[in-house]
């Protein structure tokens, strides 16, 4: 890239450049006259291009600046988009068996791409986000089949939503649907499948919680779509879970109830009942100092089940020490899949290790400079 852009600007100058000879004969002028000129401009580029370009102001005269000498090259995604810092949710992998009608689907939802598409993988990513907010990696798989979403596993994506009934309205218009009513008083969920059948849903808080998340959209400067959570069912005992996830990392307990302690109203809004649905337990977690989180549940009815869904998405956490994660984790009795480097779409080599936890797959990942 860089050569590329080398070339194509020396190239230019060479096209534009007016003879020194000149150039030198009007800077004597200039120089020798009683009312030399603030601005000397030499060759037809200087009258049409520079000149105007001077009296632009500082932002603008480098946007247009930049255009002319890196846009041509096609500045690489790697340089444009950041890697994710340490400690943090870094993405999400979400396998899907067409990767084209997913990124139409996904884009027409509010997410945007990120590079090209490589090896049958691309990135997505949400809204402006003062914090980092985790990507999406698309993959495509020959074979998919995903359970309910209430199977054990990663089968929910919450996108907050300040204006709930406006983004209904609006991916209505774009030919995407909620699969049951939006239900829920206090707060309120519109809930989606993508076209293998992920379910992603949009939440809107009522008074008295919706000036706190007001308050955090203005200081984080969250723009659609804001990546709230992700669910994990759990087929285990719920105890279990929260201490096997809180000795991974995702110690930062902000929701806890146990059962019965659920929103039944919310229900409906995934196609279940309010009254007939049962859950053991919720917890939402955070690694670290990330404002994305974990909610564990534990369903009984209908009961959460492994049943081939646990190892379709997988989370990745961004860490500095890949390998001493997973060794610890070994230690400590978990199931681990082994250090290997991989190349990812945009970023290139990425360490990454695997540690299982009910079936479900926690990616420790380090982007390689």
């Amino acid at each position: 890239w860089l050569v590329r852009v080398r070339d194509g600007m020396k190239g230019g100058i060479d096209d534009i450049a007016q003879d020194p000879e000149v150039t030198v004969d009007a800077m004597v002028k200039a120089l020798t006259s009683v009312n030399p000129p603030t601005r000397v401009a030499t060759g037809t580029a200087a009258w049409l291009l520079f000149k105007p370009l001077s009296k632009l102001g500082d932002r603008m005269r480098d946007r247009i600046l930049y255009a002319m000498s890196f846009g041509a090259g096609g500045t690489p995604a790697s340089l444009v988009h950041p890697r994710p810092p340490a400690n943090v949710v870094s993405h999400i992998t979400v396998p899907v068996t067409n990767i084209s009608n997913s990124i139409e689907w996904y884009t027409k939802f509010g997410f945007s791409v990120i590079g090209e598409v490589e090896g049958k993988r691309v990135w997505l990513k949400g809204g402006a986000h003062k914090k980092w907010q985790p990507m999406i990696l698309l993959e495509e798989v020959e074979e998919l089949k995903r359970p309910e979403s209430w199977s054990a596993g990663m089968q929910r994506l919450c996108i907050y939503a300040s204006d709930l009934e406006g983004k209904v309205k609006e991916l209505k218009s774009k030919g995407i649907e909620p699969y049951s009513p939006p239900s829920g008083s206090s707060s309120r969920i519109s809930a989606y499948k993508d076209p293998d059948g992920f379910v992603i849903y949009l939440i809107v808080f009522y008074i008295p919680l919706s000036p706190i998340f007001s308050f955090f959209k203005m200081i984080f400067g969250a723009g659609y779509p804001w990546l709230f959570h992700l669910s994990v069912n759990v087929s285990c005992d719920i105890a279990s879970a929260k201490s096997d996830y809180s000795s991974l990392g995702f110690d930062d307990v902000i929701y806890e109830v146990g059962e019965g302690g659920h929103k039944a109203d919310l229900l409906p809004a995934f196609g279940l009942s309010e009254f007939d649905t049962r859950i053991d337990g919720i917890r939402m977690c955070r690694f670290g100092g990330d404002k994305f989180a974990l909610t564990i549940l534990k369903w009984t009815e209908p009961e959460s089940k492994r049943e081939g869904g646990e190892r379709i998405n997988r989370i990745a956490v961004s860490v500095d020490d890949v390998e001493g994660k997973v060794r610890k984790a070994k230690d400590e009795g978990f199931e681990v899949e082994e250090v290997e480097v991989v190349k990812m779409p945009v970023f290139g080599e990425c360490m990454v290790g695997g540690v299982f936890i009910d079936g479900c797959k926690i990616e420790f990942v380090r982007f390689i400079d």
